[in-house]
């Protein structure tokens, strides 16, 4: 029998690619975009392998949320597999961020998440089976200068979902972190910068944010992100999955680091390129 696999933020990306290669390999996929245009998005593939799309916003309110997943359910019967894909980026120096800045980016990394996790967790207690993807990031487990706002939200988001894990394994609901590193994804179109309209135009946590900006702009994403749909697929496949998998050379090497590599020199090392870029 089919599996079906419900996937937030199919537009483009991760989510894109993930829904593509399941559609292919005979799931039964619903994915969501936000935007109307974006529904038309699989259209270019044969109309038996087309996953299916869905207006789904997860900064809607709880109930929006819920009853909307309910008419996937009523549709197909079942969800075996949830996959939090949707998400964004916002970087810069902490001090640099408003707390509205802050509040949208755990609305979007982490309640989105969870508001989707709450729809569907009723339905996969009832049928005693579950997977619940959440699409992480190499800085939901380690974190360093500029990443801090992001990081807290995938931080958070790592957190849920290692408790969830062992607390609904009771009714055969499982809960699994994709880690990615850096993907050619639309990653930079995802990425935002506080806009710093309360520090003066001299501040130099403003200027640090300028420098980074312009860094991170000039940076080329070699590796693609079929690599992370491919992973998943695993994931799902598997009977018994690890918690975390990173996925990229960089992940790797970033995890190993903050394993081997002592905290102390860890921070000598950031606080002496900060110092050279401020």
């Amino acid at each position: 029998m089919k599996k079906t696999v419900l996937i937030t933020g199919v537009s483009s990306g991760f989510g894109f690619y993930t829904a593509k290669l399941l559609a292919q390999s005979g799931y039964k996929v619903f994915g969501t975009v936000r935007k109307q245009k974006d529904l038309k998005v699989f259209t270019n593939l044969p109309l038996s392998i087309q996953p299916k799309t869905l207006i789904l916003d997860i900064t809607w309110p709880q109930d929006k949320i819920t009853q909307t997943v309910k008419k996937i359910i009523k549709k197909t019967g079942k969800i075996n597999c949830l996959v939090n894909n949707a998400g964004y980026a916002h970087m810069g120096c902490v001090g640099s961020f408003t707390i509205e800045e802050v509040r949208q980016q755990f609305n979007v990394n982490l309640f989105g998440a969870f508001k989707m996790i709450f729809a569907v967790l009723p339905h996969m207690r009832k049928q005693q089976q579950g997977l619940i993807i959440n699409v992480n990031s190499i800085f939901g487990l380690t974190t360093t200068a500029f990443y801090g706002i992001y990081s807290a939200s995938k931080f958070a988001l790592e957190a849920l979902t290692q408790s969830l894990r062992v607390e609904e394994s009771i009714f055969n609901v499982n809960a699994v972190s994709i880690n990615p590193g850096s993907f050619k994804t639309n990653s930079k179109k995802n990425t935002y910068y506080p806009d710093c309209k309360h520090l003066s135009s001299k501040s130099k946590i403003r200027k640090l944010n300028n420098k980074f900006k312009k860094i991170t702009s000039k940076l080329n994403r070699h590796q693609g992100p079929e690599r992370v749909a491919v992973q998943i697929k695993k994931v799902i496949e598997t009977h018994n999955p690890k918690n975390n998998y990173l996925v990229g050379y960089d992940a790797k090497i970033l995890y190993l680091v903050h394993k081997i590599l002592p905290t102390s020199i860890q921070n000598w090392l950031i606080k002496k390129f900060i110092k050279r870029l401020a």
